[in-house]
């Protein structure tokens, strides 16, 4: 069982913010090991919205390693300009 369709937001203004994004996923971790409803790493995804946003996020896998959260195509989009028809 996963913890499907589980939404995280928190507005990064500067430096100081981040931490507390990273603390907050952390905890979902600990949440979802403690309820045993996994969060599939593969699915996770950051979505940043500002063109300087270049924050890598982490989350632990079920193996105790720590992934890099993949950025979604909406990130492309703001970078190259593209619109969406």
């Amino acid at each position: 069982m996963y913890a499907d369709d589980a939404k995280l937001f928190n507005s990064v203004s500067d430096q100081r913010d981040v931490p507390c994004l990273q603390a907050d996923l952390d905890t979902l971790k600990e949440w979802s090991a403690e309820w045993q409803l996994r969060f599939n790493i593969d699915k996770c995804k950051v979505m940043h919205i500002g063109r300087s946003n270049r924050i890598c996020y982490t989350m632990q896998d079920s193996k105790g390693c720590n992934c890099t959260l993949q950025v979604t195509m909406e990130e492309m989009i703001w970078e190259y300009g593209w619109t969406l028809l």
